[in-house]
């Protein structure tokens, strides 16, 4: 989960959900976007499957 992985990092450490919250919406508003798709098919890479 993206959370798991924020929370290694120094910002999250401290408690800071918001920035945690902020980071995720981001992120999964890439991932449903038509770049990151571009970016999946240019590199021949599979999309992450989201939950």
């Amino acid at each position: 989960m993206i959370t798991t992985h924020l929370q290694k990092r120094s910002f999250a450490k401290k408690g800071n959900t918001d920035m945690i919250e902020k980071m995720n919406t981001c992120i999964k508003k890439f991932l449903a976007s038509d770049d990151y798709a571009k970016l999946c098919k240019k590199y021949d890479l599979s999309p992450l499957e989201t939950k």
